[in-house]
């Protein structure tokens, strides 16, 4: 059975999805020259995705991936205990979540590719 898209988001959160990438942190700008148009390893990432009530920072639909570029904002307890819930959402809609340290966008982004290679390797299988 194949997720719909926007996994149920409404069109407010549509809206509001098209307002954040009008204001990308710097973080994602870096991150969006590297993946756009297929960039990275030949994978469709989509920026600021609505999926449900949420906007994940990327999504690659291919892979049922979400990719989360974290600030320190998210060592804040009440911050992580909201990125809990939200993992726990996202997760129950079959995605996978990789999370990234802002710090590794600017200063190893190929560990990123690395990594998301991996992930790519493990979840695509071969009876797809």
């Amino acid at each position: 059975m194949s997720l719909p898209f926007h996994h149920n988001a409404k069109q407010g959160t549509k809206d509001f999805a098209k307002e954040l990438r009008q204001r990308q942190t710097s973080a994602e700008e870096l991150f969006w020259k590297m993946v756009r148009n297929r960039r990275m390893l030949g994978l469709k990432i989509r920026r600021q995705h609505p999926i449900g009530k949420y906007i994940v920072d990327f999504y690659c639909h291919e892979l049922k991936l979400v990719i989360e570029l974290d600030g320190s904002i998210h060592n804040l307890e009440h911050v992580r205990k909201k990125d809990k819930i939200r993992d726990a959402f996202l997760k129950a809609q079959g995605l996978t979540i990789f999370r990234v340290d802002n710090v590794f966008v600017y200063s190893n982004p190929h560990v990123i590719e690395e990594e998301i290679a991996k992930l790519k390797n493990k979840l695509i299988s071969p009876n797809t």
